[in-house]
């Protein structure tokens, strides 16, 4: 049981001294009304809460959960229901017939549409047995269990009795080290002294044991929040180009000139909200007064859309701050929009609302400097001794991190009763900080992946992408650098439900120069079943660009401060293939890491299916819609996602290492 934030204690009601039956390790069986009428299952694994259909195939949601005798508090970290993600909320659980079934009675939750779902919703019985088949899906075979996993279990069968030598893993973002299933695997530079100031193995870094934060000042302060890179592109070329003649600019000025035109009309477009969003934040009370104005000016039962958006709200700052704002991307247009309703209703959704200001204004307001800590010069690209050895804290409220959930799937320790195991069963994992939330500087991730190559990493994790990039040949030239070293770069494909054949995502394996580099693999996000949602449906693809999928829809993992849980997206699809790169690596050291990603493409499971094309579905989107668009779409061969038509298969790849070492 976890700790919880001592704030949120003071939410505790009376409590019952205990419960009868533990919630951790059980599932429970129930019916619900909302969206529709179906059989569900709640599953509580040791801090994750899960809501699965009834075949405990696919995800509905997935939260973080504590109890505090019969209050329990959640977090939602993915799912179906449209409160933000990080939205908390607390229930008290009764418990009918001796632990049989259970109920929730609300205590507080800033998301209305989760209430009306947890306080109708039936419970119809427990299940008895322990259950980890959502966990271990991932792992199993599709020709023998007819699973979409990677056939994990099978390629062990084939390594018994092999011995394995320790591989290098380059996680390029920052994990927690301290993770009880994760301490044991993180790098350690032996040639440093920790703490003593003074650059011991002369790389250029003083005192980088675990690894390099990047983004953080030479004492160690780190960048709370990146930026978009269209707000980052805008800040360092305004002065060089708003004004410029393109008649006269040389040409990589001109490409320059090109890249600022277009990511400075994206950030317009988002910079038009950041005024209302500030003039909100500072006056909550007020923009509940201009709603209820609005209301009284226009009909207050209901308002088509496009009369709203015409309405003149006069000269008041706060009425045009407020009807600016429900213009906004949290406010998606309705064919009508009933204010009577959306005011009565809107407080429960205030603290949601409150987060997407603070981001949004993170993300695209001017005045925001989050790089100032840095103290690096932006434009310097041959600039590379900048940063720490000191990370960001995880504080012990933290519930939640993408980049230890990655650790873990690649490398988590394996049979020690504890977690979940990971993939790799001989891994040490550098970390090499290149991001906070936002866009990551190429300057930044090129320089993560020089770390990383020169401190020993053989396969490098990239689980994070963008569509601008102002210095391309610095990344460009970067993974020239790790080529050279025989090093291989596994990178997401994105979660936008694009393809990237036609859309420019960021990295990837196309040079500027129009040449492919070798030493990369793209992967995109498949469910485990074997069905037409095999691929998550909002991956992206592409069958020239994106190299195959991998299971990372509602994959299994550690969060920070030894909780587990379940995420999904691309992010949780490369480190599968990170993994088994490295395990093969690792049991067949003669092999080149070019000659392992050529096995791993040879080697993927092709199922002959047709499948619904991934496609972009707003988030904000009623719940019943979402779950319609979601499941709608254009049937297409699953071969024509991607270059090989495949998903990653453990077992096979194993296997082809053996035949090719045996010659």
């Amino acid at each position: 049981m976890k700790k919880i934030p001592a704030v949120l204690s003071l939410l505790f009601f009376s409590l019952s001294s205990f419960t009868q039956v533990s919630l951790s390790n059980n599932t429970w069986y129930a019916h619900t009304n909302i969206p529709r009428s179906t059989d569900i299952q709640l599953v509580f694994k040791k801090d994750s809460f899960l809501i699965l259909d009834e075949t405990g195939r696919q995800t509905g949601e997935t939260m973080v959960y504590a109890l505090h005798g019969d209050s329990l508090f959640i977090k939602k970290i993915s799912g179906l229901t449209p409160c933000a993600n990080e939205t908390e909320g607390w229930y008290r659980i009764g418990w009918l017939e001796n632990g049989k079934n259970l109920s929730f009675q609300t205590i507080g939750d800033a998301c209305p549409e989760r209430v009306n779902f947890f306080t109708q919703l039936k419970t119809t019985g427990r299940n008895t047995e322990t259950n980890d088949l959502a966990q271990r899906r991932t792992y199993m075979s599709p020709e023998k269990d007819l699973v979409a996993g990677i056939n994990l279990y099978g390629a062990y069968e084939l390594l018994k009795g092999r011995k394995s030598q320790p591989v290098i893993v380059g996680l390029i973002g920052h994990y927690d080290i301290t993770h009880e299933d994760l301490k044991d695997v993180a790098w350690v530079n032996s040639k440093e002294i920790p703490g003593n100031k003074i650059d011991d193995d002369k790389n250029g870094y003083i005192d980088d044991i675990n690894g390099w934060n990047f983004l953080s000042s030479r004492e160690g302060e780190a960048v709370p929040r990146l930026q978009q890179d269209v707000t980052y592109i805008y800040k360092i070329w305004k002065n060089k180009y708003d004004k410029a003649d393109p008649a006269k600019l040389k040409p990589l000025e001109k490409e320059e000139y090109g890249i600022y035109q277009k990511a400075k009309k994206e950030w317009a477009e988002n910079y038009q909200y950041v005024p209302a969003y500030k003039l909100i934040k500072k006056d909550s009370a007020g923009f509940f007064e201009a709603l209820r104005k609005i209301a009284n000016k226009t009909s207050y039962e209901g308002i088509s859309w496009a009369n709203f958006v015409a309405f003149d709200p006069g000269q008041d700052e706060m009425m045009k701050a407020a009807h600016k704002a429900l213009q906004g991307k949290f406010f998606p247009p309705r064919e009508s929009i009933t204010l009577k309703n959306f005011i009565q209703n809107f407080p429960q959704r205030w603290p949601g609302f409150m987060n997407y200001i603070d981001r949004f204004l993170d993300f695209y307001d001017l005045d925001y400097d989050p790089l100032k800590i840095v103290g690096d010069d932006p434009l310097n690209m041959n600039e590379r001794n900048y940063g720490s050895p000191v990370f960001k804290p995880f504080t012990p409220e933290m519930t939640t991190d993408h980049d230890t959930h990655i650790a873990g799937i690649i490398g988590a320790i394996r049979n020690n009763g504890i977690g979940m195991d990971g993939i790799a069963d001989n891994v040490r994992i550098l970390s090499a900080q290149a991001g906070a939330g936002g866009d990551e500087r190429d300057k930044d991730v090129a320089n993560a992946i020089r770390y990383a190559v020169d401190n020993g990493a053989k396969v490098l994790n990239l689980s994070f992408g963008k569509k601008y990039s102002s210095h391309q040949r610095a990344v460009d030239d970067a993974i020239k650098y790790a080529a050279a070293h025989d090093v291989l770069l596994v990178l997401a494909a994105g979660n936008d439900g694009d393809n990237c054949d036609s859309v420019d995502f960021y990295p990837k394996a196309k040079f500027k120069d129009g040449k492919i580099a070798e030493n990369v693999l793209h992967v995109g996000c498949s469910r485990t079943t074997l069905d037409s949602h095999l691929p998550a449906y909002y991956s992206n693809y592409g069958k020239q660009t994106v190299d195959l999928f991998a299971p990372g829809f509602d994959a299994y993992g550690p969060f920070v401060n030894n909780h587990y849980g379940y995420a999904g997206g691309t992010s949780n699809s490369a480190p599968f293939v990170v993994g088994v790169a490295a395990l093969l690596k690792s049991y067949f050291p003669e092999l080149t890491m070019l000659q392992i990603k050529k096995i791993i493409m040879v080697a993927t499971f092709k199922p002959d299916i047709n499948v619904i094309r991934p496609h972009y579905v707003d988030p904000a989107l009623p719940p019943q819609r979402l779950a319609v668009l979601r499941n709608e779409g254009t049937l297409v061969s699953f071969n024509s996602l991607s270059k090989t038509g495949g998903i990653l298969d453990a077992e096979a790849a194993v296997r082809k290492a053996i035949e090719l070492t045996r010659k």
